[in-house]
């Protein structure tokens, strides 16, 4: 890889880790300058503003989280019982959870973009869904079911900065107890 590809690389993961850990509003380009130990100029050479960056970021997120999840739906060694709460805990409880709750309330600069990209994560990731409810005869195997694990999801990931200290695995498993309640999933 060349030197510039090294940098945008080191750049990238540096700006997921700020995104993650302060948002979109509390990450600057500054800050990840400093980080980098990339003159912010040089930065503007590899994307053309932090809403350029923030998609980047967080287009890569979700193209991990699509590869963990592919890598989950077709491990043997787990039943499917497992693979979907394995999935359920990877948006939850994943080091890359805090971005991803990020795209639920976007940034009005690149709200559209943000929103186009996850829609499309979510119509894929459907189709892995889909195929487990119905290898686990679930009844309500369809988009409305698709959408009642989204919407717990999102609960979920959205009240995380609610809850005290070591209370939110317990929501986690919570939410995720009701899913399994309400379609029948032992």
């Amino acid at each position: 890889m060349s030197k510039h590809g090294l940098t945008k690389e080191r750049i990238i993961t540096v700006s997921e880790d700020f995104f993650s850990k302060y948002g979109y509003y509390g990450t600057s380009m500054s800050a990840i300058s400093k980080a980098t130990g990339v003159q912010k100029s040089s930065l503007y050479s590899h994307f053309d503003s932090k809403e350029q960056l923030f998609l980047k970021v967080y287009q890569g997120v979700l193209d991990s989280a699509a590869t963990q999840l592919s890598n989950i739906f077709f491990d043997n060694r787990l039943s499917d019982e497992e693979k979907l709460h394995q999935m359920f805990l990877l948006f939850c409880l994943s080091e890359t959870a805090d971005i991803l709750r990020i795209g639920l309330h976007p940034n009005p600069e690149c709200q559209e973009q943000t929103t186009e990209i996850l829609l499309k994560f979510e119509e894929n990731f459907k189709t892995l869904l889909i195929g487990l409810f119905k290898r686990l005869c679930v009844t309500k195997a369809d988009d409305d079911c698709c959408e009642v694990f989204f919407f717990l999801l999102n609960g979920v990931m959205i009240k995380k900065d609610n809850y005290e200290k070591g209370q939110y695995p317990q929501k986690v498993e919570l939410a995720w107890n009701t899913f399994c309640q309400w379609t029948n999933i032992k």
